[in-house]
C-alpha cells in the first residue's frame, strides 16, 4: 500500500513527511520495496513525496529543480508554480507521445487543424486529450519565512495548499493516514517529538479510526 504523508507541526513553523518504497508494477504484476524513498529534495527547504507513475516525476522534478536554481531562497508558492509548470508540461509531452504522434500532430498542428478533421476523428483524439491521466500525485512540503507549507498537485496539474487543515496524504492508503491523524485530533500546533510520532503512526497503520 502506497502512503505519502506530510504533517505541519511547531504551531505550523516545521513540517514532518514520510513515504512508503513500495514499487507496482500492473502486467505483470510485481510489488517490491525499492531501496529509494519516494522523496526528491527541491531545495534547501522543500521536498516532493511521489505517487503514481515510478518514472514520471523524474524529469518533472529535475526540471524544477533546474527552473528554480537561479532564485534566491524561494518561496513555497513559488516552488509550487513551477512544479504545476512542469507537470503540465510533461503531461503535453507524453500525450504528444501517446496520442498525436502517431497520428502525424503535436499540440500545435493538431488543434489549429481541428476543424479540418473528420468530427468523428477530431472528437475521439480530443476526449482523449481532455482524460488523459498522468497518472502521478505530488506531495510538497516546505517551510519558508511564513512557515510550514503542504501542496498536493494532481492530474491534469491542479494544486490544491492544505495549510489550514495541517496536513496532507497521496497514495492508495492517503484516507489510512488521514483517518489516523483525525482520530488524534492534530492540528497544526502539535509540538515536533509528538508530529513525528504521529506521522509515524498514520503511515503505519498503527491507529485508523472506526467510527
Amino acid at each position: 500500500m502506497t502512503i505519502c504523508i506530510g504533517a505541519i507541526c511547531d504551531e505550523g513553523k516545521k513540517v514532518v513527511a514520510s513515504s512508503d518504497r513500495m514499487i507496482t508494477i500492473t502486467m505483470p504484476p510485481i510489488e517490491y520495496e525499492h531501496a529509494i524513498p519516494k522523496i526528491q529534495k527541491i531545495s534547501k527547504s522543500c521536498i516532493a513525496l511521489t505517487s503514481g507513475s515510478a518514472l514520471a516525476h523524474t524529469d518533472l522534478c529535475r526540471e524544477a529543480m533546474a527552473s528554480i536554481s537561479g532564485i534566491s531562497a524561494p518561496s513555497i508558492k513559488a516552488i509550487i508554480d513551477k512544479i504545476v509548470e512542469c507537470y503540465i508540461e510533461q503531461r503535453k509531452k507524453k500525450i504528444e507521445e501517446e496520442i498525436l504522434k502517431s497520428r502525424g500532430f503535436v499540440f500545435e498542428t493538431f488543434y489549429p487543424n481541428l476543424r479540418n478533421l473528420p468530427p468523428e476523428i477530431g472528437i475521439t483524439i480530443d476526449s482523449r486529450i481532455e482524460s488523459f491521466d498522468f497518472n502521478l500525485e505530488i506531495l510538497v512540503a516546505g517551510v519558508d519565512g511564513s512557515g510550514g507549507h503542504i501542496y498536493q498537485i494532481d492530474n491534469p496539474g491542479t494544486a490544491n495548499c492544505f495549510d489550514s487543515i495541517g496536513y496532507g496524504s497521496i497514495g492508495s492508503g492517503w484516507h489510512h493516514a488521514v483517518y489516523s491523524l483525525i482520530a488524534n485530533n492534530y492540528t497544526s500546533s502539535f509540538p515536533l517529538n509528538e508530529s513525528v510520532y504521529l506521522v509515524y503512526e498514520a503511515k503505519k497503520g498503527l491507529k485508523v479510526l472506526l467510527e
